[in-house]
């Protein structure tokens, strides 16, 4: 549905005797503010419709040909994004923020998607915004509240997701510290300092963040392994590696908190051992959390793979090591077999040798505790030997 612009081609979207304006001519918005705060939103709010629903001047749907610049400018301000609404398409229509011009290159952030983005500061007296859509699919759009105010100090820097702050001074040489939570990790620098050149206030270096990465080595006694991105769905197409190794004459437990793959397409392989080559635990899919796994051994190997289609919240796993409450897997003896494939405390494992072989020493070994309090077979390993007396025909 198309609606045709009736009246001024000239569209109102703020109150104050200069307010922005739309130009349609030239097929941007721009303007300058000089009340205390407004409310812009990317429709005629009278009109409340889908951006695909709306042709102004005959501008087809592509909508960066409506919303293309928009300019905020005040002597000596700083001005606040405030977030109401926000719904374009993912990656494909953006909503793009610079802190004073483009030409500027100090790009503070970009949107696309349903996630309502935060409050977001200039540290100039101007702040441009720019929105691109292709000529597809729609969305509902955004409404952005904005203000300024005469920058005495540097703004709140936040607190990142899924990490903490310490510090809430903001004065020109206070510093702030970072820190992620279990399983994220710094992107950035854990301190900044608040910097002051002439009018302008701002972080130096810019606020880090806190992202779950695509692999890693973990060797501490306990730790999280997260899907990467988690809780956003994870990207298309990854291949992540997580090694885990602990302490000597410990094992690993995985105990996952949280499971949501594509089933038969998105895996995580969980391997006994450091590499791809060890013993293949299990193959995991689906939205089925698996059941606790615990390692025989003081290493475990998880490669997650997802393919170039569907995403989804990915995995939240937590990792201890614990004492083992178990022997070591004794092994096979040559020209011979074994019975048993339990090796808990006095569990049991029993040794035959093959035709033509002669056992020496007892053909049972028992698991038990040792000298040391750890977990021992009580005897070492029986061996079979050739039989001089045997005589083939």
């Amino acid at each position: 549905m198309n609606i045709s612009l009736m009246g001024r081609k000239d569209l109102q979207f703020v109150t104050g005797e200069n307010g922005l304006q739309m130009d349609v001519e030239n097929r941007r918005l721009l303007g300058s503010m000089t009340d205390g705060g407004s409310l812009l939103r990317t429709v005629d709010p009278g009109l409340n419709k889908r951006l695909d629903e709306v042709d102004f001047h005959r501008w087809m749907t592509d909508f960066s040909a409506f919303f293309s610049l928009l300019e905020i400018a005040k002597v000596l301000s700083q001005s606040c994004l405030h977030f109401i609404v926000f719904d374009t398409e993912a990656s494909h229509d953006i909503l793009k923020v610079w802190d004073g011009p483009t030409e500027s290159d100090m790009l503070l952030k970009e949107w696309s998607g349903s996630s309502l983005p935060d409050d977001i500061y200039s540290t100039f007296n101007s702040i441009t915004l720019q929105f691109d859509t292709d000529f597809f699919i729609s969305k509902s759009g955004f409404s952005i509240q904005f203000s300024t105010s005469t920058a005495t100090m540097c703004n709140d820097p936040g607190v990142p997701q899924n990490g903490t702050r310490s510090g809430d001074s903001r004065e020109p040489g206070d510093t702030v510290t970072f820190q992620c939570d279990p399983g994220y990790q710094l992107q950035g620098t854990a301190k900044i300092m608040c910097v002051q050149v002439d009018n302008r206030f701002f972080w130096q270096p810019d606020p880090p963040t806190c992202t779950a990465a695509c692999g890693g080595n973990l060797t501490g006694p306990a730790g999280v392994i997260l899907s990467p991105n988690y809780p956003q769905p994870y990207p298309h197409g990854k291949e992540c590696d997580w090694r885990i190794k602990v302490s000597p004459d410990y094992v690993i437990a995985l105990i996952f908190k949280s499971f949501h793959m594509e089933p038969s397409y998105d895996f995580l392989h969980i391997y006994e051992g450091e590499d791809s080559n060890s013993p293949l635990i299990g193959s995991f899919q689906g939205s089925q959390s698996p059941e606790r796994i615990e390692s025989s051994g003081n290493s475990l190997f998880l490669a997650f793979r997802s393919d170039a289609s569907v995403s989804m919240a990915g995995f939240a796993i937590d990792y201890k090591e614990k004492p083992r409450e178990a022997c070591f897997d004794p092994g096979n003896i040559m020209n011979g077999t074994r019975i048993g494939l339990d090796f808990k405390l006095s569990s049991t494992v029993t040794y035959h040798c093959d035709p033509g072989y002669q056992l020496a020493n007892v053909a049972t070994i028992t698991c038990i505790i040792g000298e040391d309090g750890k977990p021992v077979w009580n005897r070492a390993l029986p061996s079979c030997n050739g039989n001089v007396n045997h005589r083939f025909n």
